[in-house]
């Protein structure tokens, strides 16, 4: 690869990145930044220091940067039972309400959760307010990555003032039956537990929040009115899920 995000050299990164890092925005390809922020240099050198903060705080193992698949429309969302910090249980089906229900597979340590975690704590709470029910699931090794222990998780969880539950998926198998890919990643279902979302939470990505357009927010509205998404969906992206 020649060049990163259509034309900034990764030469010249070359004097604040070791090679692990520049390899890991090398993998990410031009999925590093997205077109309409290309000529904000500050969204670019903000976007880039996260890539890099990134990188840096997974040497523990490979993280890679992935954007959510097209939502499957209609695919059957399956029940789980997971617990939280505190060990208490949660039943996904009992969360399943007539104005639907969004699961965000999400971690501690990926920059990108941290990145819009105010976003997602405020656009929540609205939609908790007006009937949509939330569940957050960290299908992170733990082991592996131990800033998503759930000690930290339940730090996290204060620290943006989270309203929903946010539960461990121990054995990852949640995330793995529903096909998680990254962190955030998100499915908005409607009532009958049908996926008509998978897609970002907004416009803003990791740049500037001001003035952005709140997609999911927007989608779990009228998936709540109406029973279905909108078809024209923008992938979420992330950190990879980290797998046993």
């Amino acid at each position: 690869m020649d060049t990163l995000c259509r034309g900034t050299k990764t030469s010249c990164l070359n004097d604040h990145m070791n090679n692990s890092t520049i390899q890991f925005i090398r993998k990410a390809n031009v999925k590093t930044c997205k077109a309409p922020v290309l000529n904000k240099k500050k969204t670019i050198v903000s976007s880039l220091g996260m890539i890099i903060q990134s990188a840096r705080a997974n040497t523990e193992g490979e993280d890679m940067l992935l954007d959510t698949p097209v939502c499957d429309f209609g695919w059957k969302a399956p029940d789980f039972v997971l617990n939280d910090p505190d060990g208490n249980s949660f039943r996904m089906s009992d969360h399943l309400q007539d104005k639907g229900l969004l699961i965000a597979f999400i971690c501690n340590h990926c920059p990108y959760v941290q990145a819009i975690a105010e976003r997602l704590s405020q656009d929540t709470r609205t939609l908790m307010n007006e009937g949509v029910n939330v569940l957050a699931v960290m299908s992170n090794d733990y082991q592996h990555v131990p800033s998503d222990a759930p000690s930290h998780m339940k730090r996290f969880a204060e620290q943006y003032d989270f309203q929903f539950p946010y539960l461990v998926d121990e054995g990852q198998t949640v995330g793995r039956n529903y096909g998680a890919v990254c962190t955030p990643d998100f499915f908005g279902l409607n009532r009958t537990g049908e996926l008509q979302y998978r897609g970002r939470i907004d416009d803003a990505g990791m740049g500037d929040p001001a003035g952005r357009t709140p997609e999911l927010l927007n989608a779990m509205r009228e998936i709540a009115e109406t029973g279905r998404g909108p078809r024209q969906q923008s992938p979420s992206m992330g950190c990879s899920i980290k797998w046993t």
